[in-house]
């Protein structure tokens, strides 16, 4: 307890009595002011709950070396989830702090298995392999994250062949019905890169692969899809891809402006790109001289940022930030959006992005702990507001 005055504390501590608190506190006082043995006692006591506290911080911290990612949740938090072992769906605000958008996962009940990730948005998706739920919470999130990965790296591989085949037949419709709105995307992003790449003579000299070819492809694939805004299914994906589209599209004629003919130029060089590996079954990822394999973080159908003009430049100073294993410090005014850009890049990375506010609480732990996290998982973090 803490007094503010002096008088105050001696007032109570004489007439414990008057104190409006439980019996049992105002017992412990009356019994502690006369009898020394029991302030001995209390003092037994505070040590035996402190090694509690150190044995429970022990009990944690081997929970999270097994899942690093439970660094980003409160002890309290863990705790809570801990004491709900069996049923991983009544951790909803645990699973949105440790991925980027899976808020659920739909169980078969007759098998015990979980099928599907669930998004926010309540976009479904199914894994590719089935997860028993007898599992305990850190290895089961543990197997969640890992079939995450492999589910979206799957569907990333299908939609690089079957998908830039829908796209070139205009079978818009299959590929939102049959893909999830991050999927769609990366199909785009593919058939964008490489058809740009084939336009600027990589591919050969027609004129059919021209930018100015690919600009009238982009603008046909975006009447298709404003077409379909008034259909309430997929809406979500529809309005992403549009978003996306038209970025592309602004691009494909900056590039056809500034007549770009070769990829080596800074114009394309700066530009994020994506590219399927056959031979790797992986997704690489270029900005600048940055070159890296896609996370497969799953995002479900959360908005993107609209991309401006300087967006490009911005992305291509983080990637070589990070190409120079070296932090990167994204300065501005309040509200700017510096946090949402890192965001965004991440997750066009396929990387989880977690973002910590330095509010004038946070401890020197708390900070060890963060650390330990992303060091441990392979985590972006974005340290908010550093300076207060």
């Amino acid at each position: 307890m803490v007094f503010s005055r002096h008088n105050d504390a001696t007032r109570v501590t004489q007439s414990p009595e008057n104190l409006n608190c439980k019996p049992w506190i105002r017992y412990l006082m009356v019994f502690s002011r006369h009898n020394e043995t029991m302030r001995v006692r209390l003092s037994e006591i505070k040590g035996q709950l402190e090694i509690c506290q150190r044995f429970l911080s022990g009990y944690l911290d081997a929970k999270r070396s097994t899942f690093p990612r439970l660094y980003f949740a409160s002890d309290t938090v863990l705790l809570e989830a801990l004491s709900q072992n069996a049923d991983i769906n009544s951790m909803s605000h645990l699973l949105m702090t440790l991925f980027d958008n899976v808020v659920s996962l739909d169980l078969d009940k007759r098998r015990q298995t979980y099928t599907s990730l669930r998004s926010a948005e309540g976009e479904v998706v199914r894994l590719g392999q089935e997860l028993p739920s007898n599992m305990g919470v850190e290895h089961l999130l543990c197997t969640i994250e890992t079939e995450m990965h492999s589910t979206v790296q799957m569907h990333m591989g299908d939609v690089s062949q079957r998908g830039i085949d829908m796209l070139e037949a205009d079978n818009l419709d299959a590929l939102v019905d049959e893909f999830p709105c991050q999927i769609c995307i990366m199909g785009f992003q593919f058939y964008w890169s490489h058809g740009c790449l084939q336009a600027m003579g990589m591919g050969g000299s027609d004129d059919k692969q021209s930018l100015q070819s690919m600009l009238k492809r982009i603008g046909s694939f975006l009447d298709l899809l404003v077409a379909k805004l008034q259909v309430v299914k997929g809406r979500n994906t529809v309005v992403s891809l549009v978003q996306l589209l038209i970025q592309q599209r602004d691009l494909t004629g900056y590039l056809a402006a500034k007549k770009v003919r070769e990829a080596s130029s800074f114009d394309w060089f700066r530009q994020i790109r994506f590219s399927w590996d056959y031979s790797a079954q992986e997704c690489e990822v270029r900005v600048g001289s940055y070159r890296e394999l896609h996370g497969y973080e799953y995002v479900g159908q959360r908005q993107r940022l609209v991309a401006g003009p300087q967006n490009s430049l911005q992305f291509m100073f983080i990637a070589q930030a990070l190409r120079s294993k070296a932090f990167t410090a994204v300065t501005g005014p309040s509200g700017a959006g510096k946090t949402e850009l890192i965001k965004d890049f991440g997750r066009s990375m396929g990387q989880f992005v977690i973002n910590f506010n330095c509010s004038a609480e946070i401890t020197s732990a708390a900070f060890s702990g963060i650390f330990c996290g992303i060091c441990q998982s392979g985590a972006w973090g974005v340290l908010d507001e550093p300076g207060r």
